[in-house]
């Protein structure tokens, strides 16, 4: 991936590298490979805004399909889902047909990345064995019907959502339902340059949420933050030494205030593995909560 992440013009991807490895917390994750420290503060990634999966840019890739949907209520998730979807369909036979700008072959390729990792799709508690659902109970510490609440409650919104979205794929349910989980799990909050739309951020859709009682090691921000936080003229010392660390070559590169940049929250060392926060608050989850982000991501957030 490190050569895709490249060719679209993500920088920063010299000294971060995505490992499959027993030393990260999820078995796979984005570990800072640099041979200096990373100070706190420094610009660690930056990732363009048009290669970020989110409504708006899906909108502009596949207007037709986002008129024909606009006409009905269907869930941003739902809406995410489908345009990826869309992009899966899409025909790469040809190379010398692909522009490296098309943003549905290349929103393909990083899709195809991900190999089905993620939760699976969406099903009811009666498909589940009574040895599954007290595993899933003992791991979030609550009760059998907590957890059989939490898994409908799921199912019911992933119902919903396939009934709204069903004429416009040519998947099944299932499938459908598989990529829909997978896209909920990657999904993050791009903020206010996005006018506080979620997306899927290529880079950034690999980093690890820390372990139970550790922080967080960087931040995901976007230009248009930084600038307004510490001012033109830092934000230019800051980017130019990012610059300077990456490999390739960014003499013509065009920044944009919604570009997205992960950020060290603390000083990072050489070989750390990179985290960011899903959820904050987890102290103060309620049992149903903790089961749905189980649900949701594959592992309790409290242990």
């Amino acid at each position: 991936m490190e050569r895709w992440y490249s060719e679209q013009g993500i920088i920063g991807t010299s000294h971060i590298s995505l490992c499959t490895s027993d030393e990260s917390v999820g078995g796979r994750g984005l570990f800072y490979v640099n041979y200096d420290i990373a100070e706190e503060g420094d610009i660690i990634a930056l990732i363009p805004s048009r290669y970020v999966i989110a409504p708006s840019n899906a909108r502009d890739a596949h207007p037709v399909l986002a008129a024909a949907m606009e006409e009905s209520e269907i869930s941003w998730q739902a809406k995410l889902t489908t345009y990826i979807c869309s992009c899966l369909e899409e025909n790469d036979d040809s190379k010398e047909n692909c522009s490296s700008d098309d943003r549905s072959i290349q929103w393909k390729n990083l899709v195809n990345s991900w190999s089905g990792g993620g939760p699976s799709a969406a099903i009811s508690s009666s498909e589940y064995s009574l040895d599954e659902l007290q595993e899933l109970a003992d791991s979030v510490g609550c009760s059998l019907d907590v957890v059989r609440e939490a898994i409908d409650t799921r199912h019911d919104c992933f119902t919903l959502d396939w009934h709204t979205v069903k004429q416009f794929n040519t998947r099944g349910k299932l499938d459908f339902g598989d990529l829909y989980s997978i896209v909920v799990s990657r999904v993050a909050s791009l903020g206010p340059e996005w006018h506080n739309q979620g997306g899927i951020i290529p880079l950034h859709d690999m980093s690890n949420h820390p372990p139970y009682h550790r922080d967080s090691n960087m931040d995901l921000l976007c230009i248009g933050d930084v600038r307004r936080m510490i001012g033109d003229d830092d934000f230019s010392i800051l980017i130019q030494a990012l610059f300077v660390e990456d490999d390739n070559d960014n003499d013509n590169i065009h920044l944009s205030d919604d570009d997205v940049l992960l950020v060290a929250s603390k000083n990072i060392q050489p070989g750390e593995e990179l985290w960011l926060k899903y959820k904050d608050g987890h102290d103060m989850m309620d049992d149903n909560e903790k089961s749905l982000l189980m649900l949701q991501y594959g592992f309790p957030f409290h242990t």
